[in-house]
């Protein structure tokens, strides 16, 4: 039960991660745009960031996933013996 309560919040917090850093970037590209900079070379620039953050966030998580269940293993362990 708390393995899986802690596996969802994971998941909830790296999500809220990803959306929050994919708004912020969003945000510089219109940023861009408002101040009349020839946005599609930024645009592409952007999006090659976007992905790697992309990559980035699903590492965490599956590093994450992967704290929490070798941290609830343990816990389990402990309570059996």
């Amino acid at each position: 039960m708390m393995n899986t309560t802690l596996l969802l919040i994971t998941l909830i917090l790296t999500n809220i991660m990803k959306y929050q850093m994919t708004r912020i970037l969003f945000l510089i590209v219109q940023d861009l745009k408002s101040r009349s900079i020839w946005v599609p070379v930024y645009w592409t620039k952007w999006k090659v960031c976007l992905e790697v953050l992309e990559v980035l966030s699903r590492l965490l998580h599956l590093l994450l996933i992967m704290m929490v269940s070798i941290k609830g293993m343990r816990l389990w362990n402990y309570l059996i013996d």
